[in-house]
């Protein structure tokens, strides 16, 4: 497999999508079958996307996006009124 060639890193496309994986479990009635048929592959995808995209504006991208969902994120937390955002903070990504 293409994905096992590189060494893991610090973040990724994968990563930043399903940066909150648990909410998005903890609302299935069936968490393995959910990971399995749906959270995987999808990870899989975009990890053997950004292999074959592998580049260094890609990687800094990717970096300025983490930091930037983790910023929003942050603020929308601060905030009572934002709370219901929380689970949703991957739709910045």
């Amino acid at each position: 497999a293409i994905v096992l060639t590189v060494k893991p890193g610090v973040t990724g496309p994968a990563s930043i999508l399903f940066k909150n994986e648990e909410y998005l479990l903890q609302h299935q009635k069936d968490t393995e079958a959910y990971n399995k048929e749906v959270i995987w592959p999808k990870k899989v995808e975009l990890n053997i996307k950004y292999v074959k995209e592998l580049s260094f504006k890609n990687d800094i991208y990717y970096l300025i996006k983490t930091f930037l969902n983790e910023i929003l994120c942050s603020f929308f937390i601060s905030f009572p009124v934002f709370w219901d955002y929380w689970g949703k903070c991957d739709s910045f990504s």
